[in-house]
């Protein structure tokens, strides 16, 4: 069911998806409804349709109760995606300011934001293998449609370990680093840059700003109109 799912939203076609899916929300049995929900939450969301999204985050909140015993229901984990949603979805993203910005000047995300850009935030752990090759493909769209205003920003954290590949190409393929300290591990994030050769801007935050934004699971993708506010929201890569 997810990968049937997930296929839905890759459509180019925002509609149809929506359509799929709201067919499947139909039919689906009380564990499977509320997931299949959040990807109808999202096909709503790309297609424009925010009120719309935010209904449907409101009735998984209602029909999910807030702890589940089994830890294997597909449940888990719902509530929290819904609530992500209803938070930011339609709204500018909460602001923060750093100075640790690689590949741009320090200001906040409000100033970036304020701009008239297309913005992608994506939630990333170097360590993470599932977050590596979209920070490739961000790049190269970076590269593509950053004249017509698309910008991709990195955003992560301090962590004790991370990883610095070796090529661009090869991106899974590297040195692994466990039980860093802070320095080294802002050095590891230029190494990573300069051998990959990724030029669109990361920025580290703290931790509380991370769980602010619900990036508890990494990767996870904001992506922010050009007025300024969250118009969808991708959970992993």
């Amino acid at each position: 069911m997810l990968s049937d799912t997930s296929a839905l939203l890759q459509t180019a076609d925002p509609i149809l998806a929506v359509e799929k899916l709201y067919r499947l929300v139909e039919t689906a049995d009380e564990e499977w409804k509320p997931v299949a929900q959040i990807f109808l939450a999202d096909a709503y969301a790309l297609e424009g349709a925010v009120l719309s999204s935010r209904e449907v985050c409101q009735e998984v909140l209602a029909a999910v109760p807030p702890k589940l015993e089994d830890e294997n229901d597909p449940r888990q984990g719902v509530r929290e995606q819904a609530r992500l949603r209803l938070e930011l979805l339609g709204n500018p993203p909460p602001d923060f300011m750093s100075l640790n910005w690689f590949g741009w000047q320090p200001q906040s995300l409000s100033e970036v934001v304020g701009e008239g850009r297309v913005i992608a935030l994506y939630f990333f752990g170097t360590a993470s293998v599932q977050s590596r090759p979209t920070l490739i493909t961000l790049d190269d769209l970076h590269q593509q449609h950053g004249a017509a205003g698309f910008l991709p920003i990195g955003v992560t954290r301090y962590f004790t370990n991370a990883f610095v590949p070796e090529l661009r190409e090869a991106i899974n393929a590297g040195e692994t680093l466990d039980d860093i300290g802070r320095a080294e591990f802002m050095r590891s994030l230029v190494d990573f840059r300069q051998n990959t050769r990724i030029v669109f801007p990361w920025v580290v935050v703290n931790e509380a700003l991370m769980e602010q934004y619900g990036a508890t699971e990494l990767p996870l993708t904001l992506l922010i109109g050009r007025n300024g506010q969250v118009a969808h929201i991708i959970d992993g890569s």
